[in-house]
């Protein structure tokens, strides 16, 4: 007969192995000004990598492509520390899902924002370390992460979230798939091309189209507007073997971290812009022919 009497006894939580012991508050702040040294050097190590490694770059925008609310330096320390993870989440929130971490595994350290009192009573935000697993970490089965929608819906979607008016060109005047012009700021499209490669040239092009709003030049904004794209056709599914980043621009290994970051929150910006108008566009579509059917009846 099987006894189940170990139902009925509490079990203790399995903690990973990086969680530490009850600690006096010296103690606690001690090890926290040391998490966060390691983690700035982290950032800084690996920026240094991306600018003269284009794999290294490259993975670092698939990283920012799956987690868009993460900022730039999580990103980064992402995809210094586990950059195929798909699915973050703390020690605490897996546990509330009813999910373990496995035994032995060693938590992503991240910047998390910390809210506190200054000696005048002022308040202010600062960062500590913070540590997240991937569901690879788990014991939750990871879901099929693939995406796919119509190549149709989404150029419509691309086409009317563009700041600027997306125009055919049959004329055979133009040399690219898409092109913007900053004079009649309109993204002129060659007539006949495939759906992926329509996607690809329009969604960089309106990116340029979003930095020329801030008076960016194509020569100062095109590398970044190409990174957009590539992080657009990774969150929509489009083939991105077409990319490439071995050569990067001579501008990033010049230039030091606090710029690269800057510049990589642009690009950040800019995707989560153009994604997030799509997106929701897309879920109003959807939403559209049941509407229609509701309406029928």
């Amino acid at each position: 007969m099987s006894n189940f009497d170990d139902i009925f006894t509490p079990q203790a939580d399995t903690q990973p192995e990086d969680t530490p012991p009850h600690e006096s508050k010296q103690d606690w702040a001690a090890r926290s000004k040391q998490e966060r040294d390691a983690v700035y050097a982290m950032v800084d190590t690996t920026t240094e990598r991306m600018v003269s490694n284009g794999e290294v770059f490259q993975d670092y925008l698939d990283v920012q492509a799956r987690f868009d609310r993460y900022s730039v330096r999580n990103a980064i320390l992402i995809t210094a520390q586990n950059k195929d993870a798909t699915k973050l989440a703390s020690f605490d929130d897996w546990k509330a899902d009813n999910i373990s971490i496995n035994k032995g595994e060693k938590g992503i350290s991240i910047m998390v924002p910390d809210e506190y009192r200054r000696k005048d009573g002022t308040a202010a935000t600062g960062f500590v370390v913070g540590k997240v697993f991937d569901i690879a970490q788990t014991t939750a089965v990871a879901a099929n992460r693939s995406v796919s929608h119509d190549p149709r819906r989404l150029l419509e979607t691309l086409v009317r979230i563009s700041p600027c008016p997306i125009e055919i060109r049959n004329d055979g005047q133009i040399e690219h798939v898409a092109r913007y012009d900053p004079q009649s700021r309109k993204v002129y499209v060659r007539q006949g091309m495939e759906a992926d490669a329509l996607f690809r040239s329009i969604s960089q092009e309106v990116a340029v189209a979003e930095f020329a709003k801030g008076h960016r030049k194509r020569s100062e904004c095109e590398f970044d507007a190409y990174c957009v794209s590539y992080i657009l056709c990774k969150r929509f599914g489009i083939p991105t073997d077409a990319y490439r980043f071995d050569k990067l621009p001579e501008k990033l290994s010049r230039q030091d971290n606090k710029a690269t970051q800057s510049q990589l929150k642009g690009i950040r910006d800019t995707s989560n812009k153009i994604s997030d108008g799509m997106q929701q566009l897309l879920q109003l579509q959807q939403k559209m022919p049941k509407a229609r059917s509701d309406d029928a009846r």
